[in-house]
């Protein structure tokens, strides 16, 4: 049988292997920073696919990224870093989902996006901030975080951010953030359903891109295994730097549109 008759419905083979190949780089990051796989998959198949079609595949792979990678980093999740996060994000989802009804979704994305930019570079000058790692800035993590999420679906940047300014190690850092989003992206997963947006359409076009994602992951674990701290802290604020333009650039195209 013709393997187009198994691609989703609107889809070509030319997109098929674009989006492939953009998945495999998603998950290249993923496997070595521990987050940037959504932001760098939806904002790649954006350009031929619309969001609907986009957007519930991508949290699905990531959640199957999250798992395969989970064995590996389990025992160096920060549990306490991690319990406040969860928790945070819980109350913090719903209220950036309420803002978010009052307000322009991509000047707030554009806003965050600057504001996680200010960050990097503050963390690439190794700005240490004032307060000291302890409950409440975890709690007050967990929450900027969810409301971001709620917002404009980045919070994982500010999680990133202020795991980086603390003395966690980093394989910590790597493994909490895997832990975070595989609760962040289930959560997600749920509201998606309710709005009918995981069907059979979904699953199909999911199906043809897990292998390109979990062989990205692999080459990108592998790479992390052969970097050492400091490296890691380099490629990790590049990436935030590069996620932050890359969401301001977005979103000031669909304002100026």
């Amino acid at each position: 049988m013709n393997a187009a008759a198994w691609l989703p419905p609107d889809w070509t083979l030319a997109m098929l292997a674009a989006s492939a190949a953009a998945i495999a780089a998603a998950g290249v990051v993923r496997g070595l920073t521990g987050f940037g796989f959504s932001a760098l998959a939806v904002s790649s198949l954006s350009l031929w696919l619309p969001p609907a079609q986009v957007v519930p595949p991508v949290l699905l792979l990531e959640v199957l990224a999250s798992v395969s990678l989970l064995p590996s980093v389990w025992r160096d999740i920060h549990w306490n870093w991690m319990a406040w996060l969860i928790a945070g994000n819980v109350i913090g989802i719903p209220l950036g989902v309420a803002l978010l009804a009052g307000g322009d979704a991509y000047a707030v994305k554009a806003a965050i996006a600057a504001l996680v930019l200010l960050f990097a570079f503050a963390l690439a000058r190794r700005w240490r901030p004032p307060w000291h790692d302890g409950r409440a800035v975890r709690l007050g993590t967990g929450l900027a975080s969810g409301v971001c999420n709620g917002l404009a679906a980045i919070g994982g940047l500010a999680a990133v951010v202020m795991l980086l300014s603390t003395t966690v190690a980093v394989a910590s850092t790597r493994a909490t953030l895997i832990g975070l989003f595989l609760f962040t992206d289930v959560y997600s997963l749920a509201v998606a359903s309710v709005h009918d947006l995981v069907g059979t359409p979904m699953l199909v076009a999911t199906a043809w891109l897990v292998p390109p994602m979990l062989a990205g992951v692999a080459f990108g674990s592998r790479w992390y295994a052969r970097t050492d701290a400091d490296r890691f802290k380099r490629y990790v604020i590049f990436l935030l730097i590069g996620l932050a333009l890359l969401g301001i650039a977005s979103s000031a195209l669909h304002l100026l549109r």
